[in-house]
């Protein structure tokens, strides 16, 4: 069904409090949304009066979403005007997890070098360092949007406490694609980070905490670093699994 001139209004100010574009050349009974930042796009339809579903161009996982949004089995979102607050609330984590996603992280950090002259790039450990640094940085950007800016475990929003972890560490990767995985690795504080990177942690393929027995865990350590044993992952995505058996087998000391 066509969208109404009034309906369309309130709709794309809700796609752009969340930071997406409008598309001026959509049909009257579309309104397709995009963005500068990623390459994958959005849609609103109007299936029928007072209805309209937002879909996207690729599925995202249920779990990614820990304010209650479902989706139908075609994996589109429904909803009508009197839930745009919660369209503007989905519309933002979407644009998150996209500028998160494979290969975004990789195309910026692939600009982001070719900004670089050749003389600020002339001896290979100072190029190798320029490189690592700038991929650090877009690194922890695409895991700052991915887990909502919060720790993946305890849901801290202290920014500055917060580290990008790697499940194969930067060295360990072959390829920039891996080492720029937003599933390769978490946003954790700051005391988990560390002792994820040292393997004195990892986590179960359904997110639960394991500690090491190398290390001897006793109540004053578990407190000190603020460990509990039932801590966990606020989700874990199947792509994430290939990357946390890396870190089981090659990181973690057990």
């Amino acid at each position: 069904m066509e969208i109404s001139t009034i309906e369309r209004t309130v709709l794309e100010k809700c796609a752009k409090d969340a930071g997406w574009e409008i598309d001026s050349n959509a049909p009257a009974d579309y309104i397709n949304l995009f963005s500068s930042f990623f390459k994958e796009t959005a849609c609103i339809k109007k299936p029928s009066e007072g209805a309209f579903v937002l879909c996207f161009c690729r599925k995202i996982e249920a779990d990614c979403f820990e304010f209650g949004a479902t989706f139908n089995t075609n994996g589109e979102f429904e909803f009508n005007l009197q839930e745009t607050y919660s369209l503007s609330i989905l519309l933002k984590r979407v644009a998150e997890l996209f500028a998160s996603l494979p290969d975004n992280p990789l195309e910026k950090y692939q600009k982001k070098l070719a900004e670089f002259s050749d003389k600020e790039i002339q001896r290979t450990e100072t190029e190798r360092l320029v490189k690592e640094r700038v991929g650090q940085d877009i690194y922890r950007d695409a895991l700052m949007n991915y887990w909502g800016g919060t720790c993946a475990v305890t849901g801290c929003s202290l920014k500055d406490a917060l580290r990008a972890s790697h499940a194969k560490p930067w060295k360990d990767c072959s390829t920039d694609a891996e080492r720029l995985n937003v599933y390769n690795g978490f946003l954790l504080t700051a005391n988990l980070d560390a002792l994820f990177d040292k393997g004195y942690i990892s986590f179960t393929n359904d997110g639960l905490i394991m500690l090491s027995s190398v290390f001897v865990f006793d109540g004053a350590d578990m407190r000190g670093l603020g460990i509990t044993s039932d801590m966990k992952l606020r989700w874990v995505e199947e792509k994430h699994l290939e990357f946390l058996d890396y870190h089981h087998k090659n990181v973690w000391k057990n």
